[in-house]
């Protein structure tokens, strides 16, 4: 239904059925996605892909599989923490050529930005079923993602920021 139709059935009277299509209409989209302001030094460290102090677009229910860019929310002990999925169940963690790799199923070997150190150990490791690999784009593992927590299970995954609205530094 266009614009145009919406408020030719309003002037016609047809009220009732507008209003059940956008209660139809809420229930469906509206309690999944919502915007948020979004505070705090982990969201600092995810500049300039979210934005201090911006509205964000959030997506409260994401796929049970997540999918390898995606920027989401994730809990700790109580608090909220944003990063990057940087490889997802099956994936391959390499050390070559003096950097981090994430060798894939379906694309092939992608590249961890360089300067971010990953535990030795993880050379060869195959991302375990129902955890991710979380980066932030800060370097400094100040604040936590992988680097410091290893794993992150989906469970612990509670959103997905579906784009910024600017913001401190945004636009």
């Amino acid at each position: 239904m266009r614009a145009g139709d919406l408020l030719r059935a309003i002037r016609k009277g047809r009220w009732a059925v507008v209003l059940l299509l956008l209660g139809v209409l809420y229930l469906s989209v509206g309690r999944r996605y919502g915007f948020l302001v979004l505070e705090g030094d982990s969201v600092r460290a995810m500049e300039p892909y979210l934005h201090r102090g911006g509205r964000h677009l959030v997506d409260r229910d994401p796929p049970q599989r997540l999918l390898r860019g995606w920027i989401v929310a994730w809990s700790l002990e109580g608090a909220l923490y944003f990063a990057r999925v940087r490889a997802v169940p099956g994936d391959r963690i390499l050390r070559a050529e003096g950097r981090w790799w994430v060798e894939t199923k379906d694309r092939g070997r992608l590249s961890i930005p360089p300067g971010f150190e990953l535990p030795g150990a993880w050379d060869g490791e195959v991302v375990p079923e129902g955890r991710y690999l979380l980066l932030h784009e800060n370097r400094s593992p100040d604040v936590p993602d992988s680097r410091t927590e290893g794993w992150i299970p989906r469970s612990r995954i509670v959103a997905r920021i579906v784009f910024a609205l600017g913001g401190e530094g945004g636009t």
